[in-house]
């Protein structure tokens, strides 16, 4: 294995582009390093939806497990899935390849946690040895590990200056990864609340995403230069702790002066404030609670791209959203993709078209398929 990552190491020193490396089927077979596709699926299911869901025909309920039950019968009230993972032949099952122990299918509660220490002298917990707070959005890389390896490494080289303490580094880094997991889990309990209702989906959801930057911007005006910056814009994800942000007791109404602008975790808790009860979820939201959420979603848009320093085009990464994240139910498609690919007929691999290789495939070399991209020009509305 570092005998193959060198490799890569030298080809990038040597400028050599990735279209012009060898597949990844010759260098495993080169320096021996073997690796299988192997694709784990779960699905996540509200607690008051664990029983909507009707038994597949297909499933042998005499022999079958809860866990397999369950995994069917989810999959089967949604066609497509059922013909891509059942029916299309390009899926093998692997029974028990995790232990007859683990099962082939299995299902668990409760994944959210926090370990109680995460660091002390010489070491720092880093990625999901934090917490974890989401199996749904999964926030790994770019929320848990990302921060929390910058913040480790500022307190790490502050040590080595003997301007930290052990003792005094572990407690910082405590804190931060207290305030980060809890504001994961609340940005967690916005978007699942948002996904019932297809009104909240396509006014709030994507918001989500686009505050991460407007967090680190408005963050970044006062910045005062200090390790903490490594985990202050998400530290601020989650919604507000007085538990309203707007200026109205049931954030309905938002702040509307410069001085009470909405940010993120204003604009987050005045959301969740409109279609929660205090105990979970409205089932019964009113058009008018659409309509406020609606509004509200529209006021912060109009800030979160004025603020937002990455600029984004969001029409090629979503079908039914333009650039400045208007709803185009005519759209259908991801204009001039930010990240176009192109699948391998022969292996199925997904290959980006700015690393494939010229000679076909990266995985297994085959000849690729032309990329055919809608143009910019065609717009059109969006």
């Amino acid at each position: 294995m570092m005998d193959h990552i060198n490799y890569l190491f030298h080809m990038h020193e040597a400028n050599i582009e990735p279209a012009n490396l060898p597949t990844i089927q010759t260098l495993s077979s080169t320096f021996g390093c073997t690796w299988k596709r192997i694709a784990s699926i779960g699905f996540v299911v509200r607690n008051d939806m664990q029983d909507a869901f009707p038994p597949a025909p297909f499933v042998d309920n005499t022999h079958a497990g809860d866990g397999e039950k369950r995994f069917w019968a989810i999959a089967h009230a949604y066609p497509h899935l059922t013909r891509i993972l059942r029916d299309s032949g390009r899926y093998t099952l692997l029974r028990n390849y995790y232990g007859a122990t683990r099962g082939t299918y299995f299902s668990r509660k409760n994944m959210s946690y926090y370990q109680d220490v995460v660091a002390g002298a010489g070491w720092f917990a880093l990625g999901i040895a934090v917490g974890f707070t989401s199996p749904l959005i999964s926030p790994g890389l770019n929320a848990i590990c990302t921060p929390t390896a910058s913040l480790a490494a500022s307190l790490t080289a502050r040590q080595l200056g003997a301007a930290e303490v052990a003792a005094a580094a572990a407690a910082e880094y405590t804190a931060a990864m207290r305030k980060q997991i809890q504001a994961l889990h609340e940005t967690d309990l916005l978007l699942y609340s948002i996904f019932r209702h297809p009104r909240l989906f396509h006014a709030a959801f994507y918001l989500h995403f686009l505050r991460v930057g407007v967090e680190a911007s408005q963050k970044a005006r006062g910045s005062s230069g200090s390790v903490g910056d490594a985990t202050q814009a998400l530290s601020g994800l989650g919604p507000a702790q007085n538990g309203t942000g707007g200026a109205g007791g049931d954030g309905s109404d938002a702040p509307s002066s410069s001085s009470a602008e909405l940010t993120g975790a204003t604009w987050a808790s005045s959301v969740v404030a409109l279609i929660s009860n205090g105990n979970g979820a409205r089932e019964d939201l009113s058009d008018d609670v659409l309509r406020r959420v609606e509004l509200l979603c529209t006021r912060f848009k109009q800030v979160a791209l004025r603020d937002n320093r990455i600029l984004t085009r969001y029409a090629g990464m979503m079908r039914y959203f333009d650039d400045a994240l208007n709803v185009v139910p005519d759209k259908g498609v991801r204009y001039d993709p930010i990240l176009p690919a192109v699948n391998c007929r022969a292996c199925a691999f997904g290959n980006s078209v700015r690393t494939a290789a010229a000679a076909g495939c990266v995985l297994c070399g085959a000849a690729l398929p032309p990329y055919r991209a809608v143009p910019l020009s065609a717009r059109g509305a969006a």
